[in-house]
């Protein structure tokens, strides 16, 4: 199988799951927010990146890139791991856009990506809600960030296909955010729940208080 149709049936898989665990989803996909700019990213991704290690404009961090997996691990189907679980979390995080910062909705594990845009979250919140049953399945209760590094199923360092970036500290003093496929995500108070750019980024990880997990297999 070619990788354009292995990635072709990656975006259909996708658009189906999510329609099934929130319908409200199917318009926001067709409409171009959901998976469908996944095929875009992964074909470029693969055209213009060489095995080893590629660095974020203006930072030293380095994000580790491994060859393209099997067409049998990137087609599997509710997956928790490897690319296809990435895929999924993906999906979930540009479904959820445009939701509110709401610390009082920290507890968010369990939400559809349509309740996170209606009732927003926390940062850790919107973190939860995508390693819960809505993203890959880890999770079955929210963690703050103090609890993020112990929490089930997570590993230290940087991950081939998602990152999880923790500032540990209790409260507003911490903060976390999540890089899946190379794109990043937050729920922060100055943007809600919101797709991040390469300053914001950069200006993160130059603060030296994040520190990287990544999910177990991805």
């Amino acid at each position: 199988m070619s990788l354009e149709a292995v990635v072709g049936r990656i975006d259909q898989i996708l658009t189906y799951q999510q329609a099934l665990v929130d319908p409200g989803s199917l318009a926001a996909a067709s409409s171009g927010s959901g998976s469908s700019g996944f095929a875009a990213q992964l074909a470029s991704a693969q055209a213009t990146q060489s095995p080893g290690s590629t660095a974020l404009a203006g930072d030293t961090t380095s994000v580790t890139s491994n060859a393209l997996p099997s067409a049998l691990e990137v087609s599997g189907v509710g997956g928790t791991s490897g690319l296809s679980g990435a895929a999924r979390m993906l999906a979930a995080a540009k479904t959820a856009l445009g939701g509110a910062y709401n610390q009082g909705n920290h507890d968010a594990v369990s939400d559809s990506a349509s309740q996170i845009q209606q009732q927003g979250t926390d940062c850790s919140g919107f973190v939860s809600y995508l390693m819960g049953p809505n993203g890959i399945g880890d999770w079955s209760q929210s963690y703050a960030t103090p609890s993020i590094p112990t929490a089930p199923g997570m590993q230290p360092g940087q991950g081939s296909y998602v990152t999880i970036w923790n500032n540990p500290n209790p409260g507003n003093a911490g903060h976390v955010w999540i890089e899946i496929l190379g794109q990043y995500f937050e729920s922060s108070g100055s943007g809600g729940v919101h797709q991040m750019d390469q300053g914001e980024v950069n200006q993160y990880l130059k603060s030296g208080q994040y520190q990287p997990f990544h999910p177990a297999g991805m």
